[in-house]
């Protein structure tokens, strides 16, 4: 099981990636919104339908009072069977409360892995102070990641835009996570550019580059709620390249703890609940709130 974080520089469809993915996910899989700008979820794919009761942002006072852990499964949201959400926060002045917060959290993701349960981070665009990963960014959480994959459309502008945020990302993984797998790119293929050509301007060598091809219509199920209760068959173009995708990421991961080597939990063939998840946490982990 594994913890992957997707993030771009600037370009949109990183949030309607995640859900893509989600969606498709070979695993039983929890999806968390962490862009400090905000969540999308809300008022996107549930089309305002989901109140504000739960989510990242009560999570924060939860640790501050020492029950982070009891809290987790309070905030979780079924999308259907094995397929968990954690919303994201509803303003971004919301973030600067999580700085103390993305520590614990990161301990948290890390150990759903005792749950038989992926987790996918939607961190959003970076945000960066003085070279350094922003505070109120989820650095910890980045930085504790199985895999990060950098989201890119596919046209120069957003390539660009990519090449000095991937290279320092780059640089802080070396340094906070040296036994990690480098960043990798995922292209969402709506433009010219070809991943080859993105990964010769980017200097990836053997950096792992997958390709999603965009689909508009069918992103709209998830970025706008378009069709929601009716969602796009898995068998479109775009989900089975979801599909394909997420297994390539969750491959990746595999095999880089087969060569460290580190024993991959024994998956869970049944769907999870909130409640199991955060019971398998604290007794396999002994995360605590403080």
């Amino acid at each position: 099981m594994s913890v992957i974080t997707l993030l771009s520089a600037r370009s949109y469809g990183t949030s309607t990636t995640a859900l893509a993915l989600a969606f498709t996910w070979p695993r039983p899989v929890l999806l968390v919104e962490a862009d400090p700008a905000g969540g999308t979820i809300r008022a996107g794919f549930f089309e305002g339908d989901l109140g504000v009761e739960r989510g990242l942002h009560h999570l924060a006072e939860a640790h501050r009072a020492g029950r982070l852990a009891e809290a987790f499964e309070n905030h979780l949201i079924t999308l259907e069977e094995g397929r968990l959400l954690l919303p994201g926060l509803t303003d971004p002045l919301q973030a600067q409360g999580l700085v103390r917060t993305w520590e614990p959290l990161s301990a948290v993701f890390a150990g759903l892995e005792s749950a038989g349960l992926d987790v996918l981070v939607d961190a959003g665009r970076v945000i960066q102070s003085a070279g350094q990963l922003a505070e109120e960014y989820p650095a910890a959480v980045v930085y504790r990641s199985d895999l990060v994959m950098m989201v890119a459309q596919s046209h120069l502008p957003s390539v660009a835009a990519t090449r000095p945020v991937l290279a320092s990302l780059t640089a802080a993984r070396r340094q906070h996570a040296p036994a990690g797998l480098p960043p990798a790119l995922l292209m969402l293929d709506n433009g010219p550019v070809t991943a080859g050509e993105a990964a010769q301007h980017l200097g990836l060598g053997g950096n792992m580059v997958l390709q999603l091809p965009w689909d508009e219509e069918r992103a709209k199920v998830f970025s706008l709620g378009r069709g929601r209760r009716a969602p796009a068959p898995k068998r479109s173009p775009l989900m089975k390249a979801a599909a394909q995708v997420g297994q390539a990421m969750c491959n990746a991961v595999a095999n880089a703890r087969q060569q460290q080597p580190v024993q991959l939990p024994a998956r869970r063939a049944v769907g999870l609940s909130p409640r199991e998840v955060a019971t398998a946490l604290a007794q396999a982990r002994g995360v605590s709130g403080g």
